[in-house]
């Protein structure tokens, strides 16, 4: 019998066409690595239902979010690096910055 008190995350990037795709981002659950995602790529755990830090880091900035999650539930979310003004003015000097972003599907 499955316990009740269990949760699933499940965390995915978008698949490749992006400007970004070169930028993995690095995941971490409760300051817990749990994946290093590249384009395309999704990572899975499971976690005790509740209150959680979910963390998105591209090696030069990060996103943080803190989210519920009931027990049996299955949160999904999507990371991905978006442009902003430091990406612009970085592309002058031969590298653009590159900001990431938590979104939470359905």
């Amino acid at each position: 019998m499955p316990d009740t008190a269990i949760a699933q995350l499940t965390v995915s990037r978008p698949g490749p066409g992006h400007i970004s795709d070169n930028y993995p981002i690095t995941v971490s659950l409760d300051d817990e690595k749990i994946g290093r995602l590249s384009a395309g790529k999704t990572v899975t755990v499971e976690l005790a239902a509740g209150t959680h830090r979910l963390r998105a880091f591209n090696t030069l900035m990060w996103k943080t979010l803190t989210f519920e999650v009931a027990p049996g539930e299955h949160a999904r979310y999507v990371v991905s690096n978006r442009a902003g003004w430091g990406t612009t003015l970085g592309a002058i000097v031969g590298t653009g910055w590159f900001y990431p972003t938590i979104d939470r599907e359905g």
